[in-house]
This record gives structure tokens, C-alpha cells and sequence, in this order.
């Protein structure tokens, strides 16, 4: 080996046994080759005997020699196992390290040639895309140049704009047209203002649209409208069919039909018209054949296999018997068949819908019946007011010595009747016929008096009328740090607006005297108007100042506290179903003041039982105005009892869908809640509202073009 090597350590030389020096001493010196030794002479030599201690010495050395061999055998076979267990996983270990190895330079190999076919594709790429880029350069060098031109070109020829085709007016324009006008923009203006707006876009408008073109263009707007709503009304049945053929009908195994509608319909909320009561009747008869329908096809899918196939072999054989016999019935077109198959399935529904609905107890018909009418409840104090206004003008007549309030007839009625009004004229003159039909056509009373003070103070027109020296004046005259309110709007027929009116009339009647006066003394000639004269005279009257207490009173007592509890704050979600003690409560809370008038007229009328809800004066002012004034009032008991007795029948009659024993009043918690509704029409009222509004700013505008206007919006 290499002087590099390692050599082995040298092993250290054991001392010799006793038999080794024994051996050698024998052996001697000189005997040296392999030649038996001479043989002694004939002596009898005596061996020395080992002693024993010493063999028992060694024996222990070879036993101890013999343990510690065997425990390393052990170890070196443990060492040896290990080893082969080892050199085994080393051995799987390095074969997958050599496939992985093996695959890995497969991948390697693959990813590197990927590498290079994208590398030399991205040249590619890269080439070709700045070859695009310098021709896309170019392209919007000629693009702008090309822009420029259109441009130019688009200038020329939309710098002129043509609203009519063939001597038409377009669609483009008429639909301007209405959107303009919807915007506020009057007919007459709707033309010139296309004109000058497309001036100042730098647009030549060819020609101007006049006032009849416009509103004509609005109409066509609503008939456009109304072919909408009667298309979409004839798809709503397709819409539901497509619900019903749709996955997630099948999903949630529910189909959907009018007759899901009119089983969960409860009732109907409206005013108290005559078309709106035969609307309800009609839906409630159609609520029954639904569920007529409901049963018989219960019934019908009730039925066994066999029952089925004989109750319909028995109808199909009535059938052909009503057609003429089999030969009729082929002879018929398969259209024509089917509809008597239709109809005698409907017929089959009916008769086994009828035979259940009458094997059910009175309870269940109830609630598949339950429909349910209730009448707005503004518009039942809105009607008996009119039913007490009704009865006080008829209780003149009945009252001996009195005419009644003072003739308000305007100005051409006035004119014909000048020396019948005149107190200095006989009264006992033959009227002509045109005296008698003026007569007949003039007002008076109270509320014709209220409707006179709004055109004059709060006139629906902001030219006409005196509603800005109203207003001045009265905060003059009481001393008010803010303007006073406006006079109530009696001239656009608001709810409610007469009795306030009234009672603001009897409030401050010393103020609107002046104020009449007023009126007639600011004038270049002193003078009054018909409508300001007709004023003046009521304001003056005894008995239209009788009524308009009257109208005050019954506003105080029953009107407000009633108006109150049923569209006050916190009625939003009053059931209308649940107002039957409230309006029992009006009629007799209005016989009790029948029967004791002093409760009004007493010397001791304590709010606390006068109003309806016992509650404080709505108008404190107002009622102490009525009380003084009521000494100059001689005939005021008597018509305001006129008018309280009207008002109570007018209840009577309009409430009558809470009748003791009536649908309402035997009905349930339950039904009651099913059949909720508001307790007033305001919703459907709104419509009414938004009209008003827009008349008030556009007077000319007709009802027609204002529907067709709303639609098309």
C-alpha cells in the first residue's frame, strides 16, 4: 500500500501461560529442529500437579471469555440485521430517488423544449405585433384625417333638423313634444322652445310645432298607452303559463292561476259609489264559482280508478246523446269537440263542486265565502255632512215667519232676478220662465257662502281673487308675527274645506267685514263685484250666519274627533273591519244630543259630553266664537238640530256594512284579520290629488289629455 495509507493499530502482545513457560523450558536450547528428544534413562519422573486454584481461575476467565463472546455474537447479529433492514430501504430509497431522477429529467427535458418553441413563438409574436403597431399608427393617421372629414360632413348635414316626413310630424318629435309638455311646458310654447333650443346646439329646426300639433301628439301618447296596457294585460296570461311550465314551478310543484288569486281575496275597499258595490258583488260571485271549482276537482281526483271510469263514461255518454248519437258526434270538427268535452268537464266540476260545498258545515262555508265590502270612511263623514247640509236647508221651511238664508245668484241669474231681490219690490210678482229657471238654478245657504269666500280669498287661479290681501290683511288685523293661513280651499273642492271654511268665517267674522269693506273702498270706484257683493250680503245674514254655526258645531263635535280615530297619527294600521263600535257610537252619541239639545245649548256645555271622543274643542277659538255669537242666533238650535238629525240618518245609511248582525259584525278575530283593509281611500285618492294639482297649474288642460299625459308618463 501507499506510504497514504492507514496502517492498522498494532495489537498488544499478550504475556504467556504458564503451559507456554513449562513448554519452553522443557524445549530447551539446543533442541531446535523437529528431531525427537533422546529418551531418558529409565527414572521414574514424578509431574508436579497443577494446583487447583489455578484451574478454577482460568475456567472463570474462559466462562467470563465465553459470555462476552456470545453477547458480541449477538450484538454483531443485531448489527447485522440492522444493517440488512438498512442497506434494503437504502436500496428502495435510491431505486425511486433514481426514477424520480429518471422522470425528472424527462420533465426537465420537456419544459426546456416547451421553453424554447415559446420563446421562439413570443419572437414571433412580438414581431408581428409591432408590425400591428406601426399599421394601427398608421390607421389612426388616416382614422383622424378620416374623423375630421365625417365630421365636417355630419355638421353639414345635421346642422339642418326636419320634424316632418312627408308633411308629418315624426316620432322623434312628437315624443319631444310630449315630454316637453309633460315637463310643464304650455302647448303654445312647446314649438318655439324645439326651435330655439336647437339654435342653440347649432341645429336649424325646420319648423315650428303649434298648440293643436302638441296636444294631438299627448293623446296619441295615452292611445299608445292604453295599446301597452291591453297588450300586457293579454300576456299576463302567457307570463303565468310560462311560471307554471318553468323548472322552479316543478321544483316547488306549485301552479299558479286567477283562482289562487281569488282564494286568498278577502274583500274590497272603496268609496261608496254605485259602480265600485257592483265591482265587489261581481268578485265575490267569482270568489264563489272558484271555489266551487276548488272542491269539484277535490272531489273528482277523490274518486278510485273504477268510480272515475264510470261517473266519466256515464257524462261522456250524455254527451254524445246531447251531440245526436255517435254519427253527430263524428260528424262534428275536432274543435267543436273539444269544446264540449271543456264544457262538460266545467259541468262535471260544478255539479260535484256544489254536492260538496253543501255537505260542508256552516263554518267551513263561511270561510271559503268570506268577502267582505267596506266603504272609505272619509268619504261616510264626507256624505253625511252633505246628508245634514241636506236637512238644514229643508228645516227653513218648516220654521214659520223665516225665508231662509239670503238668494246668492250670480251675476246673469242676478241680473234676471234684480227686482225679486230687491226688498222694496212687491214679492207677490208673476216670475216669466227665464226668472223662474234663475230662480230655480241660484243658491244660498251656508255652504254656497264658504265656496264664494274660497274663489274670493283662495281662488284655484293665483290671478283671480283676493288671496294675497287675505292674507296680509288678516295678519294685520290680529296681529300676527307670522303670516296668517291661507283661507281653506273650498275653489279646487277639497275634502273637508266648506266646514273649515265656515268655521274660519265664524272665527273671525268682524275682520272679513272690514276686509269687505275694504275690498269695495280700495277700488278706483268704489264698488263690489256679484261674487264680492254676494259675500257681503251673507256675511250680514242672520240666517246663513245660522248655518254656518251650525256647520261649525257638528265640525267640533263629530267631524274632528271622528276624523281623528281614523286617519289621526298612529291609525296606519287601523283594520277598517274593527271601526263598528266607533261608528255605532256616532249615531247614538247624535240621538243623544236629539234627545238633550242642552248638551250644545245649555248654560252649562262642557266638552267632556258634547264631542264624540270627550276630548278638549279641536278649535277652541272657533266654538267660543259660536257661543257668542249664538244670542243673535234665534233660529239656531232648531237648524243645527236639522242638521244632526240629517247627518245620523246619512250614517245610518252609509255605514250599513256594520249592522248588528250584519257580515262585519259576526265576524271573527280571524276573519277580520284576513279581510284587513284601511281604514280610508287615500291610496286611490292620491290620483284625484295629483289631477287638482296639475289643473291648478294648467287650467285649460282637459281631463282626456290629462289621462293620456298620466298614462304615457
Amino acid at each position: 500500500m501507499g506510504s497514504g495509507a492507514n496502517t492498522a493499530p498494532s495489537r498488544k502482545r499478550k504475556k504467556p501461560t504458564a503451559a507456554q513457560i513449562a513448554a519452553r523450558s522443557q524445549n530447551g536450547h539446543s533442541n531446535k529442529e523437529n528431531i525427537p528428544p533422546p529418551s531418558p534413562p529409565l527414572e521414574i519422573i514424578i509431574t508436579p500437579m497443577p494446583q487447583a486454584r489455578n484451574w478454577q481461575l482460568k475456567y472463570q476467565r474462559s466462562q467470563c471469555k465465553l459470555r462476552e463472546s456470545k453477547k458480541r455474537v449477538k450484538r454483531l447479529e443485531a448489527d447485522l440485521a440492522t444493517f440488512k433492514v438498512t442497506a434494503a430501504g437504502t436500496k428502495c430509497t435510491a431505486q425511486l430517488a433514481s426514477e424520480r431522477v429518471t422522470e425528472l429529467t424527462e420533465i426537465l427535458a420537456k419544459f426546456v423544449l416547451e421553453v424554447q418553441k415559446k420563446s421562439t413563438a413570443s419572437a414571433e409574436t412580438i414581431g408581428r405585433l409591432r408590425k400591428q403597431a406601426k399599421a394601427l399608427k398608421q390607421r389612426l393617421r388616416h382614422s383622424v384625417r378620416s374623423l375630421a372629414r365625417t365630421v365636417a360632413r355630419a355638421k353639414e348635414k345635421w346642422s339642418v333638423c326636419c320634424v316632418t316626413e312627408k308633411g308629418v310630424y315624426t316620432a322623434q318629435a312628437c315624443k319631444i313634444a310630449r315630454i316637453m309638455a309633460d315637463g310643464g311646458c304650455a302647448p303654445a310654447k312647446v314649438g318655439p322652445l324645439m326651435v330655439r333650443i336647437g339654435k342653440i346646439f347649432g341645429i336649424r329646426v325646420t319648423r315650428a310645432m303649434d298648440r293643436r300639433t302638441v296636444r294631438r301628439s299627448i293623446e296619441e301618447g295615452g292611445v299608445a298607452a292604453r295599446m301597452q296596457a291591453i297588450c300586457e294585460f293579454s300576456q299576463s296570461q302567457e307570463n303565468m303559463d310560462l311560471f307554471n311550465r318553468s323548472l322552479l314551478a316543478r321544483r316547488l310543484k306549485r301552479q299558479y292561476s286567477v283562482r289562487d288569486w281569488l282564494r286568498i281575496l278577502r274583500g274590497m275597499h272603496g268609496d261608496h259609489a254605485s259602480p265600485e258595490k257592483s265591482t265587489a258583488a261581481g268578485l265575490k260571485e267569482q270568489k264563489h264559482d272558484a271555489a266551487i271549482q276548488d272542491l269539484g276537482e277535490d272531489a273528482l281526483s277523490g274518486k278510485s280508478y273504477m268510480e272515475l271510469i264510470e261517473y266519466l263514461g256515464a257524462w261522456n255518454v250524455r254527451k254524445i246523446v246531447e251531440a245526436g248519437g255517435t254519427q253527430a258526434w263524428n260528424a262534428l270538427s275536432p274543435a267543436e269537440q273539444t269544446a264540449r268535452d271543456v264544457k262538460m268537464m266545467n259541468d262535471i266540476l260544478t255539479i260535484l263542486g256544489r254536492e260538496a260545498y253543501n255537505a260542508l258545515n256552516p263554518a267551513d262555508r263561511r270561510m271559503l265565502d268570506l268577502f267582505v265590502w267596506g266603504g272609505c270612511c272619509m268619504h261616510k263623514d264626507l256624505n253625511s255632512f252633505r246628508g245634514g247640509n241636506t236637512e238644514m236647508m229643508l228645516e227653513w221651511k218648516k220654521i214659520p215667519g223665516t225665508v231662509g238664508p239670503i238668494l246668492l245668484a250670480n251675476k246673469d241669474n242676478a241680473a234676471l232676478l234684480q227686482n225679486l231681490l230687491d226688498p222694496a219690490q212687491p214679492q207677490n210678482v208673476e216670475l216669466t220662465e227665464d226668472q223662474f229657471r234663475a230662480l230655480e238654478a241660484s243658491t244660498r245657504g251656508g255652504v254656497k257662502t264658504a265656496a264664494l269666500a274660497g274663489a274670493i280669498f283662495n281662488n284655484k287661479d293665483d290671478k283671480k281673487g283676493q288671496a294675497d290681501r287675505h292674507v296680509d290683511f288678516m295678519t294685520h288685523s290680529l296681529g300676527l308675527g307670522a303670516p296668517h293661513r291661507r283661507f281653506p280651499d273650498t275653489s279646487n273642492t277639497r275634502f273637508g274645506s266648506h266646514r273649515d271654511a265656515a268655521a274660519e268665517l265664524i272665527t273671525y267674522l268682524p275682520q272679513y267685514r272690514q276686509m269687505m269693506e275694504a275690498i269695495e273702498w280700495s277700488k278706483q270706484n268704489p264698488s263690489l263685484t256679484n261674487i264680492e257683493k254676494n259675500l257681503c250680503d251673507a256675511l250680514n245674514d242672520i240666517p246663513t250666519l245660522t248655518e254656518l254655526a251650525a256647520m261649525t258645531i257638528y265640525r267640533m263635535v263629530i267631524t274632528h274627533p271622528y276624523l281623528y280615530q281614523v286617519r289621526g297619527p298612529g291609525t296606519e294600521s287601523t283594520n277598517h273591519l274593527e271601526l263598528g263600535p266607533l261608528h255605532h257610537s256616532i249615531r247614538n252619541h247624535i240621538q243623544k244630543i236629539l234627545d238633550h239639545p242642552n248638551l250644545l245649548f245649555g248654560s252649562d256645555v262642557r266638552y267632556q259630553t258634547a264631542t264624540l271622543d270627550g276630548l278638549e274643542w279641536a278649535d277652541p277659538k272657533a266654538m267660543k266664537a259660536v257661543f257668542d255669537l249664538i244670542p243673535s242666533l234665534p233660529h239656531i238650535k232648531a237648524i243645527t238640530l236639522a242638521f244632526f238629525r240629517g247627518a245620523q240618518i246619512t250614517w245610518i245609511r252609509f255605514s250599513a256594512e256594520f249592522a248588528p248582525g250584519g257580515l262585519i259584525d259576526t265576524c271573527t278575530a280571524t276573519e277580520k284579520q284576513l279581510a284587513w283593509m284601511p281604514s280610508t281611500n287615500n291610496a286611490n285618492e292620491g290620483a284625484l290629488g295629483a289631477y287638482h294639482v296639475a289643473i291648478r297649474g294648467k287650467p285649460s288642460l282637459t281631463l282626456h289629455q290629462y289621462n293620456a299625459q298620466a298614462m304615457f308618463r
